[in-house]
């Protein structure tokens, strides 16, 4: 689809007030994409879509998730209106054609955040919080704060930090993501010092490890050269197979490298907890 097709598409789909804030989040995104150095297209197109999955009623979300194999969590089971994130990261491919895996990530981030937010994720994230429908309590606070701050993470802090108040107040519960969002950016996991080659595939995609980290997990990277438009690359935590940044890949080569990096994981680690591939002892 066009840009114009996702938005007439769009259009019929939602309500007339949760269009008019998808536009909403679509201008203000490229805004800030403009400010912060994001590719524009991108943050449109993540802004328009981000509230997609809302064409369904909050009781239909739960199905909706179960029929896309989504994990319903306990916050979820008790805010059924969080599933429409998850749900519209699926439903940009099946109903607009969006393949495009920074997209779909950002919109599953935009409601709860997570922790190693990319860029674009913490555009859109915010451009859902402020943009020019929006208006409750500190909206205001938080506009002046992304006009006047070049500290991207500064106004993500901030806004995290509205967002958990907000929802402690509500008496509500916080969910696990945003908390790992906050700390994320307060205190940056420690990256490796050294990284190791593991495999290299046949279209010159190679795949590195870290060391053992503090915390157990062994940092996988995923890096192809591509001619156009620089490097591609993906970044995945073992043994939890965390993915925290996905740059120009599709959802189709995402799940390759998974299905690659899950068949290989105990060779990963062994290696890892040995100092790589060259030093790794055998029996």
């Amino acid at each position: 689809m066009t840009i114009d097709e996702m938005r007439h598409e769009l259009q019929r789909r939602l309500k007339k007030n949760r269009f008019a804030h998808s536009i909403g989040v679509a201008n203000t995104a490229v805004k800030l994409a403009k400010k912060f150095g994001v590719d524009e297209e991108k943050a449109y197109v993540a802004g328009l879509l981000h509230d997609c999955a809302r064409e369904f009623e909050n009781e239909q979300l739960p199905a909706e998730a179960i029929k896309r194999k989504i994990k319903i969590g306990e916050v979820e089971n008790s805010m059924p209106l969080l599933l429409h994130a998850y749900i519209g990261a699926h439903m940009v491919k099946e109903i607009y054609g969006v393949d495009d895996a920074e997209i779909s990530q950002a919109i599953y981030r935009h409601t709860v955040g997570a922790r190693n937010m990319t860029p674009l994720d913490k555009i859109i994230y915010f451009a859902d919080m402020i943009e020019p429908n929006r208006n409750y309590p500190g909206v205001d606070k938080l506009r002046d704060l992304a006009e006047k701050s070049d500290d991207l993470d500064e106004i993500i802090l901030t806004a995290l930090d509205e967002s958990i108040i907000f929802v402690i107040q509500k008496k509500s519960l916080v969910h696990p993501d945003t908390i790992d969002a906050r700390n994320f950016l307060l205190n940056p996991t420690k990256e490796p010092t050294n990284m190791y080659p593991f495999m290299t595939l046949n279209d010159d995609t190679e795949i590195i490890h870290s060391e053992i980290l503090p915390d157990d997990s062994v940092k996988v990277y995923v890096e192809t050269p591509d001619s156009k438009d620089g490097f591609h690359h993906m970044t995945v935590y073992l043994p939890s197979y965390r993915i925290e940044e996905v740059y120009r890949y599709t959802k189709e080569e995402v799940d390759r490298f998974m299905e690659i990096i899950r068949s290989t994981a105990h060779l990963i680690i062994q290696f890892a907890a040995q100092g790589g591939f060259e030093n790794a002892s055998y029996i």
